[in-house]
């Protein structure tokens, strides 16, 4: 019977520290909870921007970031199209 009981209050004491080592009270509590729903919307549109301004730049100035490219075209391929365009002229 004793050792029922000590097992019993064993297990809950286990119980306890496991809901203590969870439970921080007032300071686990997210500071959210004490603010108005402007500042709620403030707080998340400065998320917001703060993290999609960086890639935003980014995608908008690709092309100021990278080299620009040699655009002409080869020997053969300005040769076909010379030739392309005289026999369309000539026709």
């Amino acid at each position: 019977m004793f050792a029922a009981r000590r097992l019993l209050l064993t297990g809950q004491s286990v119980a306890n520290l496991a809901k203590r080592g969870v439970h921080k009270g007032i300071e686990g509590t997210p500071p959210m909870r004490f603010m108005s729903t402007p500042e709620r919307i403030a707080v998340y549109s400065l998320i917001c921007v703060s993290f999609l301004s960086y890639p935003t730049y980014l995608m908008l100035n690709l092309d100021n970031l990278r080299p620009k490219n040699d655009n002409s075209l080869g020997e053969k391929a300005l040769a076909e199209k010379e030739r392309r365009l005289a026999a369309r002229a000539g026709h």
